[in-house]
């Protein structure tokens, strides 16, 4: 979900006509968000308990799965351009902002709570599997782009990509709730 970020500004540039310069720099929107919801992060992460976490995460990630479904459908709402424009920015912003903590934060506390003197170790191989989805999703994601679908296929295939990371991080943050209540007992 964070590749999509390689592709906010073409995205940009062909669906609202924009120059290649405006695109990059309307594509800031994404580390922006992506910033602002890691800072927000601070407010609940280290506070909550883990089922506390996993609530947050999900409803975190089916946000950003909303945000990809406004960008899917805005032109069903027939807004005006400027309008469209305005509200893509903002569905960029929030995927950023929601995606960020449950994309960062929990692989990273995983691999520090559970590689003990390996932690680097953990955390080169978790990156090094990110980086090859992220290889595929360009690969693949460039396709769909290009296809006769355009970004209609590619915001179908960003939408399932969603839907599995909620699964995903939901199933996982669920692990980690039961494995500290058992430590609890």
């Amino acid at each position: 979900m964070m590749a999509f970020l390689d592709f906010v500004a073409v995205y940009l540039m062909e669906s609202y006509r924009l120059t290649p310069s405006q695109a990059a720099m309307a594509s800031t929107v994404f580390p922006v968000g992506s910033l602002t919801g890691l800072l927000a992060s601070i407010a609940f992460y280290d506070r909550f308990s883990k089922r506390g976490i996993r609530t947050v995460l999900t409803l975190s990630l089916i946000l950003s799965l909303l945000s990809v479904l406004t960008l899917q459908y805005l032109p069903l709402f027939n807004l005006s351009a400027e309008i469209n424009y305005l509200v893509a920015l903002g569905a960029i912003f929030l995927f950023a902002f929601s995606i960020s903590p449950a994309y960062y934060l929990p692989m990273s506390i995983f691999s520090i709570e559970y590689g003990g003197p390996h932690s680097a170790t953990l955390v080169c191989l978790i990156d090094a599997f990110g980086f090859a989805a992220s290889a595929t999703f360009a690969f693949i994601g460039g396709r769909l782009a290009d296809s006769s679908g355009g970004w209609s296929s590619f915001m179908n295939m960003l939408i399932l990509i969603s839907a599995v990371g909620i699964i995903s991080v939901w199933a996982f943050m669920h692990s980690e709730y039961k494995a500290a209540k058992r430590l609890d007992i």
